[in-house]
C-alpha cells in the first residue's frame, strides 16, 4: 500500500492508497498492466482511522475507488478459515476477488479505544510469496 499525504493539510489528516494491477504481487507491478489507485483507509489527527461505516458514508458515492466489502459480521473462526483457504484462481472459490486476503474492522469503537483491525491472508498468496520470496518472506507478510 502506498500512504499519501497532502502538504497542506498533513497535519490534519493522512489518507492511505493502494496501487495495483491485475498481476500486482507484494508491491511488484508488472509493465502493461493497467494500474488502479483505492483509498483504503484515512487517519483524522487526534481522531484516529475513520470508521469502516463513516469511511463509506463520506466516499462510496464518488469517483474514489473503494475497497469491495466481502462480508459483515462477527470475526469468526469460519470466516478465518473461509479466507484462508480461498483460491481465487479455482472456478469454485467462495472469494473470487480475494487474492491476497482482507483487513477486518470494527465498525463501532468504544470511547478511547483505537480501531481495532486484524489482516487473515489467504494460504494461495502465503504459499506464492513463500516461493517468490523463500529466505525473506516472514519480513514481507
Amino acid at each position: 500500500s502506498t500512504q499519501g499525504y497532502s502538504s497542506a493539510a498533513s497535519d490534519v489528516y493522512k489518507r492511505q492508497f493502494e496501487y495495483s494491477g491485475e498481476n500486482s504481487f507484494c508491491g511488484c507491478h508488472q509493465e502493461g498492466d493497467e494500474m488502479t489507485l483505492t483509498l483504503i483507509d484515512v487517519f483524522l489527527k487526534k481522531k484516529g482511522y475513520l470508521e469502516p461505516k463513516t469511511f463509506y458514508e463520506l466516499f462510496e458515492n464518488t469517483v474514489i475507488k473503494l475497497p469491495e466489502i466481502i462480508y459483515k459480521g462477527n470475526l469468526t473462526q469460519e470466516f478465518i478459515q473461509s479466507i484462508n483457504e480461498n483460491d481465487w484462481t479455482k472456478p469454485d472459490c467462495k472469494y473470487p476477488t480475494v487474492k491476497e486476503g482482507v483487513v477486518c474492522k470494527r465498525t463501532t469503537m468504544l470511547k478511547g479505544q483505537r480501531l481495532p483491525m486484524v489482516k487473515v491472508k489467504t494460504n494461495w498468496w502465503l504459499n506464492k510469496l513463500k516461493e517468490k520470496y523463500p529466505d525473506n518472506w516472514k519480513e514481507l507478510e
